[in-house]
């Protein structure tokens, strides 16, 4: 596609703001990524955070009419956003690190998206440091960008969204910018914030358009620094009662599967038991703590889905080792050997319950709901599903949950689940399967 030269600031349509500290060694391919994006009208902001290496000579060798560089001190990355979001030219802006990537499309697909919202949000791929394709791609559903979610943790990566800068402020009723004050976790705390304030994001682009690479043996940062930092946001943004206390569960369970994941026993005996420790493991939180744990002890040594099978062993021998003190170990390991293949079996079980041109309903899109649907399209099996956020489902065929009838056969995939079985029960529906008791 040929591209239109830009002739001035007015003719930015987005602007990628790129903070760099001692990143010499990948910031050329993350410039060089925006610069091959198939719409010309994009810009790059390099904020040069103090770095002590090449990283301004690398950035200086790039600079022309869509590549600026702003140089401070070392103040951090939520500073280093703020500054190059003070240089934007563009109405719309995307964070990068100095070692992502966007896809070439990904400009264009993101504008396209997001129409009159305040936000819009994309998949992305893990890649290994080389930019190995690992295989692994990560959706961003509707629902991620929901408080409900949002209270129990982020799952959206910062590259992977694209913001209306006016909108935002005006949604805000403030400037956008980054909590300074926080060491971690500054974009999670903007998504609570524009999720107070109500703001509207549009259907995320299906498409991994977003690239992070991961490094071996690295959980991006301190593990213990980010569960406290965690807390205090939670503590802060979601009002008392028992939603603040299910998302400071949830997010405990997420520290937990990561300090085990790093073999971290310190930490592992303050979320136990400190003062915010989350006391004794029930099973309730197994579900969520296994899937954590797989996801943690993956992106340490960088192996894609198509590698647990052959890490699994490994990893069931380490986390028997670093749980040696825990009554719910050999649980604990039993599902996460278990994981990779469960829903195949789940599925393989349940759709001999249904009948001849009978169709599964598959109730929740969430990381179970998809490997359900993942396997029976595997299998050959007739499905849709049902979502208590519709635009979570995509293309996926659906159905109402107002629609279902008695004699649907429903699986019922979230793991906190008693509450839609009441509803579904509720409403007359007698096929109702758990996972477990397929």
């Amino acid at each position: 596609m040929a591209h239109r030269r830009v002739e001035s600031e007015q003719d930015i349509q987005l602007s990628y703001v790129i903070p760099a500290y001692n990143a010499e060694a990948t910031l050329d391919e993350t410039i060089k990524s925006v610069l091959a994006q198939t719409l010309d009208e994009v810009e790059v902001v390099v904020v040069d955070d103090g770095s002590t290496d090449g990283t301004r000579h690398v950035a200086g060798a790039m600079l022309g009419p869509r590549v600026r560089l702003v140089s401070q001190e070392n103040w951090g990355l939520a500073a280093a956003r703020n500054t190059g979001l003070r240089e934007v030219a563009g109405p719309r802006v995307c964070f990068l690190d100095a070692d992502d990537i966007v896809a070439p499309t990904h400009a264009e697909a993101m504008l396209g998206a997001i129409g009159d919202a305040d936000a819009v949000a994309c998949g992305h791929a893990l890649v290994g440091p080389g930019l190995e394709d690992l295989g692994w791609r990560v959706p961003t559903l509707a629902s991620d960008t929901g408080l409900s979610r949002l209270s129990e943790g982020n799952r959206i990566p910062v590259g992977a969204v694209v913001l209306d800068i006016a909108r935002v402020r005006d949604r805000l009723g403030e400037e956008v910018r980054f909590d300074e004050s926080l060491p971690v976790v500054e974009d999670w705390d903007l998504w609570l914030r524009m999720a107070l304030a109500g703001a509207r994001w549009a259907i995320p682009v299906d498409d991994a358009l977003f690239v992070y690479r991961l490094v071996p043996g690295s959980l991006s940062c301190d593990t213990g620094l980010m569960w406290r930092t965690g807390l205090g946001l939670i503590d802060r943004h979601i009002g008392e009662g028992s939603a603040r206390a299910l998302g400071r569960r949830a997010w405990s369970m997420q520290a937990y599967a990561r300090a085990v994941a790093g073999g971290e026993h310190g930490l592992l005996d303050e979320i136990r038991s400190g003062v915010d420790g989350v006391g004794q493991l029930e099973a309730d939180d197994l579900p969520a703590l296994v899937g954590a744990l797989r996801w943690a002890l993956a992106r340490g040594e960088v192996a894609g889905p198509r590698e647990w099978g052959r890490c699994m062993p490994a990893w069931t021998e380490r986390v028997r080792g670093v749980l040696a003190d825990e009554p719910r170990a050999e649980e604990i390991v039993q599902q996460l050997a278990f994981g990779p293949h469960r829903w195949r079996g789940i599925i393989e079980r349940v759709g001999r319950m249904l009948e001849p041109g009978e169709r599964l309903i598959v109730y929740g899109f969430g990381r179970n709901g998809r490997e359900a649907v993942r396997a029976a399209v595997e299998l050959g099996l007739a499905v849709a599903v049902v979502d208590d956020d519709p635009r979570a489902i995509g293309k996926v065929p659906s159905i109402r949950a107002e629609d279902l009838e008695a004699d649907h056969l429903v699986l019922v995939t979230p793991e906190a689940s008693e509450g839609i079985v009441a509803r579904l029960e509720a409403q007359g529906v007698r096929r109702i399967i758990l996972p477990d008791a397929a």
